[in-house]
């Protein structure tokens, strides 16, 4: 993941790899950032004196998931989506998904029933947004389950997922090479 420094010598988290400057490249995962952090690592990449927020860490997985559910937004309005338990297991039993998201909170027994259907077709599951953030995301009050036509915004969305997962040490997108 990029970082850069401000115009008053701030770090921040470039999500989208597209603010202007030198950038420092941090693997995107919680201990590589402490560790950054700790051992004053931006300043010796960038040559320069810099100030670390605070809360870098916390607005660094912030900034990961909102960019992550305004790519679910754009896949739902692509019509990539089908939210709820049945649409989804239809996407799933058609061949046509290419990745299910379940919901974080969800009761264990929903999850699983679903997560074995997809995993047994090839599906890629992600469970690293809360019911009421992927509701939220896709014009809903919740949503438990949610699989992905595929596209390039699915790809995206999933690789998304996965950087939020890697950051958080939640499980993120998984296969059956994984298992």
């Amino acid at each position: 993941m990029r970082f850069v420094a401000d115009p008053s010598g701030s770090i921040v988290p470039d999500v989208r790899a597209r603010l202007p400057g030198r950038g420092v490249w941090v693997s995107a995962d919680h201990a590589s950032l402490r560790r950054a952090i700790d051992k004053k690592l931006f300043a010796k990449s960038l040559k320069r004196t810099v100030s670390v927020p605070d809360g870098l860490l916390a607005e660094t997985e912030r900034l990961l998931r909102r960019h992550a559910l305004e790519i679910l937004g754009l896949a739902n309005k692509a019509g990539l989506v089908q939210a709820g338990f049945v649409k989804a297991q239809a996407l799933i039993d058609s061949g046509r998904a290419q990745g299910v998201l379940e919901a974080s909170d969800a009761a264990r027994h929903g999850r699983e029933k679903i997560g074995r259907r997809a995993r047994a077709a090839g599906v890629p599951v992600a469970q690293v947004f809360t019911a009421s953030e992927l509701g939220l995301a896709l014009g809903r009050e919740n949503v438990v389950h949610a699989a992905l036509s595929v596209g390039k915004l699915s790809e995206l969305l999933l690789e998304e997922a996965g950087r939020v997962s890697a950051f958080r040490d939640v499980q993120g997108p998984v296969s059956d090479d994984d298992d």
